[in-house]
């Protein structure tokens, strides 16, 4: 059951979401405010969404799957919108929004979960939607990796 949700991106991104809340009022201490806080952290997530739906968009718009536990059923190497600028925007959107909830929270520790959305997000989706799209569209997807950086 806990691997089949952690095949779910949005999962982790909610047990992360659970994890600064956590943080934040374990040891509130740390937490800080500064000017402008809440409307940095309003951007930063629309941003972030913004990004998110973008890509969503993309996919269905080219009749292909969003479905990251199951990257093998891909139709088409969506190379435009959005994915001309990052081979992973929803995982960026998906950055950005947590990156403001750390901004909204104001407590620096939770800095220390990004890196470890990162990690993961690479280790258990990335790489194996890669390791997919290469052997489904072989020197078009090398040539697409190529061009378009991961990420940001």
């Amino acid at each position: 059951m806990i691997r089949t949700l952690f095949k779910l991106p949005v999962f982790f991104v909610l047990l992360l979401t659970v994890l600064m809340f956590t943080v934040d009022r374990a040891l509130p201490t740390f937490s800080y405010l500064f000017p402008c806080q809440t409307a940095v952290s309003a951007v930063l997530c629309s941003v972030g969404m913004l990004v998110v739906l973008s890509a969503g968009h993309t996919f269905r718009k080219a009749g292909t799957t969003v479905d990251p536990r199951a990257p093998e059923k891909a139709s088409h190497l969506v190379c435009t919108g959005i994915y001309a600028y990052s081979r992973n925007p929803m995982y960026a959107g998906a950055f950005s929004c947590l990156a403001a909830l750390v901004v909204f929270l104001g407590n620096p520790l939770n800095l220390l979960l990004l890196p470890v959305y990162v990690y993961f997000a690479d280790k258990l989706y990335i790489i194996p939607e890669e390791r997919a799209l290469l052997k489904l569209f072989g020197p078009s997807f090398t040539s697409y990796k190529a061009k378009v950086r991961r990420w940001f």
